[in-house]
């Protein structure tokens, strides 16, 4: 049952992001993004498909948004970290700059974690363990990854839930 279940959701989602991509984001859709909102912070639910920052290629970005998630501050928030474009989730934006301070210190010295949760069509074989493969620079003229330009090994360690 939950296979199936899962496959659907997994088929669902996937054929509504073929189909939905975002065109801009309202002053109503800034409220239903809203998770959470103080004098330092605010909390959003970025979905997928918009880019944190703007990009080669890209026509939509949230930092345009900024402005909705103002408020009664005197400046739209910054963004204290990134989600790709394609992943959503919740996104930290710092409302002074007392908070963003305190918010870099956080992420860089990995006091703030980021968890990222899939679903997955057929059950993994093991329940448990890390994948590590080796990231290629693409060339963005050519389309071409150069596996000599290989910088760094990330780690994912997954485990089933």
């Amino acid at each position: 049952f939950f296979c199936a279940m899962a496959t659907n959701i997994v088929n669902r989602t996937a054929q509504a992001s073929k189909r939905a991509v975002i065109q801009s984001i309202s002053a109503k859709d800034s409220q239903r993004m809203l998770l959470y909102k103080d004098n330092d912070v605010v909390a959003i639910n970025k979905p997928a498909g918009i880019a944190v920052h703007a990009g080669p290629g890209l026509t939509q970005e949230l930092t345009s948004y900024l402005p909705l998630w103002q408020y009664e501050a005197q400046s739209p928030p910054s963004i204290a970290h990134r989600l790709d474009k394609d992943t959503s989730g919740v996104l930290l934006l710092s409302r002074t700059a007392e908070a963003a301070t305190r918010l870099r210190h956080l992420f860089e010295n990995k006091m703030i974690l980021k968890n990222y949760c899939a679903i997955t069509v057929n059950v993994p074989e093991k329940v448990e363990g890390s994948i590590e493969v080796p990231l290629a620079v693409k060339d963005l003229s050519t389309h071409q990854s150069n596996s000599h330009g290989m910088h760094r090994v990330p780690c994912v360690h997954t485990k089933c839930v």
